[in-house]
């Protein structure tokens, strides 16, 4: 009996696709609802047909993890790309992750353990630019910084800034005030990019 998940023709598009019914299915029961068995109904094969796939759940996570952190790394750097300074183009970096987070709630759930999910990959680290743009900031402001220390600090301080509020986004956020929670990050960002140098 053929599977609808066709794995001969098109395994990269067939993979692609258990990885969007995950996803959607993550939309509509939260991660804990997704289960191999319901991804498999959704894309309309039995279970065992994507174990060609994906040896369980984890090794799914992983893979929407692992394209999440691509897809943030370019969005972030298109941000960046809006700055003038590097004070600007670390504001620019926040932002890209907060519209990141807000526009990609399940991957990046996945991604950095919100919603009661281990982030796919062990970590919990500031991504690349966000680092990146911490380091030329902090380089410009206080000189040679040897080891990447102060730069790694400031990128992990912003990154659990951002992290916080955007777990916190649904309880800050007052009806007619969605804004709100923003307003606070860009302030507390502001704040700690004016700390750089004066320590």
């Amino acid at each position: 009996m053929a599977e609808s998940l066709d794995i001969v023709d098109h395994p990269r598009a067939r993979r692609q696709q258990v990885v969007e019914a995950a996803r959607g299915l993550a939309v509509e029961l939260g991660w804990a609802g997704v289960t191999m068995r319901g991804v498999a109904a959704k894309v309309g094969c039995s279970a065992p047909a994507l174990y060609q796939y994906f040896r369980d759940k984890n090794a799914l996570l992983a893979t929407i993890a692992h394209e999440g952190h691509q897809a943030l790394d370019r969005a972030l750097r298109l941000a960046m790309t809006e700055g003038a300074s590097p004070a600007k183009r670390l504001r620019a970096a926040v932002r890209g992750l907060w519209d990141f987070a807000g526009d990609n709630r399940e991957s990046y759930a996945v991604m950095f353990g919100l919603d009661g999910q281990i982030a796919a990959d062990g970590t919990h680290l500031a991504p690349l630019a966000l680092r990146q743009a911490a380091a030329e900031l902090v380089l410009k402001r206080e000189g040679a910084d040897k080891d990447g220390a102060a730069a790694a600090d400031l990128a992990d301080r912003l990154f659990a800034m951002v992290h916080g509020f955007v777990g916190l986004r649904p309880a800050l956020a007052k009806p007619g005030s969605e804004d709100r929670p923003l307003a606070l990050l860009l302030v507390s960002v502001d704040d700690a990019i004016k700390a750089v140098g004066r320590r």
